[in-house]
């Protein structure tokens, strides 16, 4: 399945939703005192280690508050946070941290009793804080293996069922267009040992017929491939519905509706509980966490492994799915990238099927992986929830043959002599469009290219991939050989694929063009696969307003360009006019008070006089009006003017006029952001080089930003996205950053007016899909583009 990596697993409102949904039970002494603590295992050296973890009575807060800050971890992956972690309190015993570092496993066992009791530690991200928290203390580079405990109340009545394996493929309605789910099922088939025609598989089931498979194969092992409710309701804006504004997301899973809806009022006496259960179900394909874990776990044999490829999935659907009896369930705390996912659960597989690993053994060796891929982790928790304990004892815990015992029987492995063909097989799938912008960051023209190893031990060596990206007459190649070793499922390749674009043609071209892309695939002296692409070749102003590629929007932030140094130059006078010194120069922050006793807009004064003084050089020297966009014949994409070209034309949409101020202002070493709304941008600027460092180190991160809302698909290191609008809201309320409506330039309005205009642009939260900062993107390696076009 083709995403783009990165939501949050539990939103406040979902919590809240979740909390009301249901009459709590009475509380007991005892379910206070279990609510109150989580124990953590670990062990060194073969001996299994206990201790208790207090959490605090702020724990609510604090877990909605880093389980945001996790998800945006990576805007912040290179400052000092370790004195931030909220575990260093409770953990603060030197010896207890220098043991933990030295453990090969780490439990944390959370109590549980409901739902909606005890939350706050289940979206708590306990795999990336703890392994943070004990990282000076680890020896070489080997990371401690942390997985979830569900302490639930005892159930010796549940049996382990040793059935077969059971894939399911969702992609309702109009997903299925773009998500390859079937390339999945072969992958998991394969690293499993199975023939892929052999293995029991739902394509797009229904609640009805998810159950009525469950309860027919009775599985050892589920596997879901899909999208969970937060993607699927940004995918598909449609099934949100128009008259209730407040209607919210809850964590769960999409599901295609039944063909007939009547159907839900046809209760029998004999299906009441399926029938009650479908009631629940909304009619808009989405399925809630609690629902579908009830159904994964409905079989009288519990499954040993319910797997999760789905965003958002830890915290509720599989923690969950585990309450109802499976024996454990793998969920991603927020989102992962399509590439990494892949990697992991190949591993997975092969490592449980192929060498007979434990459950946790296997996971380790997984997580090694993915942390080893082309993309990384990149900051996703890989959450592994078990129902047992994995230091109980050999007696009580489940035996790890109940997860191998998986009929029909395995493909007979590949003999030592086998040919090539028999030893690797190639998954690949080239972009369809291949924007310049995209490249220029070294970014691949793939969006799948993946070596998996077949039903073959031992090392598969000499493998060469060569890849060939032809425009007129010129060639750009890529080529690298490597080795899968023994342990190692396979490699994916994608990232890798970086095309040198040296052309003066490809730099230049006015319109669309259709190229190809060769690939070649040998290994030793025999050709593997052999295929050539069409690809087109998207005009290099031409930026595409998709997920994936809304990221690349900083590099039509061109500084250099010739025309926003004239821009500066005449705003020269009105910087003098305005703060009467003729001495006065565009010296960025380095006026900006310090005293915090004074008052932000005193203190950010010298800032906004230098902004204010390129509006009114834009107003009064350069007189623009506004224009539609050129014609673009692509979906989702927009051609860019180039500052010569606006300035030059005296046009520009507000997009364009959004980035020309962008350019002033990254020039002058003021720090730009884009505000990018449903169909309008608009720029701002950061009134101190301090709040942005607050900003970059997640310090203005509160508990407010965890909320119910359409999950971002490619949250990066320098974007804020619909989920963390609360945020950006109180940073331009606090003063810190400061809007601008640029579309006010060609109205020839005054600098205040066009920040009034900015700040009630910010009004609503469905408006709003996210804010870029400049020069984060920058410090990322998102760099201008080398665009070569006309002057003014």
């Amino acid at each position: 399945m083709d995403r783009t990596a990165l939501g949050l697993g539990l939103r406040v409102a979902a919590c809240a939703a979740m909390a009301t949904s249901k009459r709590p039970p009475k509380k007991t002494k005892r379910s206070l005192k279990r609510r109150a603590e989580v124990t953590l295992r670990y062990r060194v050296d073969g001996t299994v280690h206990e201790i208790a973890v207090p959490l605090p009575a702020d724990m609510p807060r604090i877990a909605m508050r880093w389980a945001s800050i996790a998800r945006i971890r990576r805007r912040w992956r290179d400052s000092d946070h370790v004195d931030k972690n909220p575990l260093a309190e409770s953990l603060n015993d030197y010896d207890v941290m220098r043991s933990l570092g030295r453990a090969d496993v780490i439990e944390i066992s959370i109590p549980f009793a409901s739902s909606f009791q005890g939350w706050e530690a289940r979206i708590f991200p306990w795999e990336w804080l703890l392994s943070d928290l004990v990282q000076p203390f680890q020896q070489g580079d080997r990371k401690p293996t942390v997985i979830r405990h569900l302490d639930c109340v005892p159930d010796n009545a549940l049996t382990a069922s040793d059935g077969p394996i059971y894939i399911v493929e969702s992609a309702p309605k109009d997903i299925a267009r773009d998500y390859d789910l079937a390339s999945e099922r072969r992958l998991v088939a394969g690293m499993l040992g199975r023939d892929p025609k052999d293995v029991p598989h739902s394509l797009d089931p229904s609640l009805q017929q998810l159950i009525e498979m469950v309860r027919e194969l009775q599985p050892g092992l589920i596997h879901i491939a899909g999208i969970d409710s937060h993607q699927a309701a940004e995918l598909m804006p449609e099934i949100r519905p128009s008259d209730s504004p407040d209607w919210q997301v809850l964590d769960g899973m999409s599901l295609r509706s039944p063909e007939d809806p009547t159907r839900r009022r046809r209760a029998t006496s004999d299906d009441s509980e399926i029938e009650a259960m479908r009631a629940k179900i909304d009619s808009r394909l989405l399925v809630r966490a609690e629902d579908a874990a009830t159904v994964l776990a409905d079989a009288a044999r519990k499954p040993f492994l319910v797997s999760f490829n789905l965003y958002n999935s830890a915290a509720r659907l599989a923690a969950l799915t585990v309450a109802e009896g499976a024996r454990a369930a793998i969920g991603f705390q927020d989102t992962i990238d399509d590439g990494v996912a892949e990697q992991f659960f190949a591993a997975l597989y092969y490592a449980l099927a192929v060498d007979e690993r434990s459950l946790v053994d296997a996971f380790t060796t997984a997580v090694e992986a993915a942390r080893e891929s082309s993309w990384g982790l990149q900051g996703a928790c890989i959450v592994l929830w078990t129902r047992e304990s994995v230091f109980a004892s050999s007696e009580k815990r489940t035996s790890k043959r109940a997860a191998l015992a998986l009929s029909p029987p395995a493909v007979p492995r590949a003999p030592a002599d086998a040919p090539v063909r028999a030893r690797i097989r190639v998954d690949c799938l080239a972009a369809r469009e291949v924007n310049y912008a995209l490249l220029q960051n070294g970014n691949s023209p793939f969006e799948k290219l993946h070596v998996w190893r077949k039903n073959f031990d031992g090392d598969v060596c000499d493998i060469r991939v060569a890849v060939t990206l032809f425009v007129g007459q010129d060639s750009f190649p890529y080529v690298t050989t490597f080795d899968l070793e023994a342990h190692q499922v396979g490699r994916s390749l994608a990232r890798d694929v970086t095309i040198p674009l040296t052309s003066t043609l490809i730099r230049t071209e006015a319109e669309r063009m259709t190229s190809t892309l060769r690939v070649e695939v040998t290994c030793g002296k025999e050709t593997v696969f052999e295929n050539t692409l069409t690809v087109i070749l998207s005009p290099v102003d031409e930026w595409t307003d998709t997920d994936e590629s809304r990221q690349w929007l900083p590099s039509f932030v061109l500084p250099r360009d010739p025309a926003v140094a004239r821009i500066i130059e005449s705003a020269q006078r009105y910087l003098m006019a305005i703060t009467d010194d003729p001495a006065a120069g565009f010296d960025g922050y380095q006026s900006v008070g310090t005293n915090d006793k004074e008052s932000i807009d005193r203190r950010c004064e010298p800032v906004d006089l230098q902004v204010r003084a390129i509006w009114s050089a834009l107003v009064h020297e350069h007189r623009l009006s506004y224009i539609n966009p050129p014609p673009s014949y692509g979906d989702g994409t927009q051609r860019l003017r180039m500052p010569s070209v606006i300035l030059g034309d005296r046009r520009g949409t507000c997009i364009d006029l959004a980035l020309l101020v962008c350019a002033c202002l990254e020039l002058i070493d003021i720090y730009p952001v884009v505000f990018l709304l449903e169909g309008h941008a608009f720029p701002g600027y950061w009134r101190g080089d301090y709040f942005h460092e607050q900003f970059r180190s997640a310090d203005t991160v509160g508990s407010a930003e965890v909320r119910s809302g359409m999950s971002a698909r490619n949250q990066t290191a320098y974007t804020v996205d619909r989920e963390g609008y609360v945020e950006v809201r109180d940073l331009v309320h606090e003063g810190k950053i400061v809007p601008l409506e640029t579309v006010w330039l060609t109205n020839y309005s005054g600098f205040q007016e066009a920040v009034v205009e900015g700040e009630r642009n910010l009004r609503s939260r469905l408006e709003f899909h996210s804010m870029i900062d400049i020069t984060l993107a920058r410090r990322s390696g998102v760099t201008p583009l080398p665009m070569v076009g006309r002057g003014a």
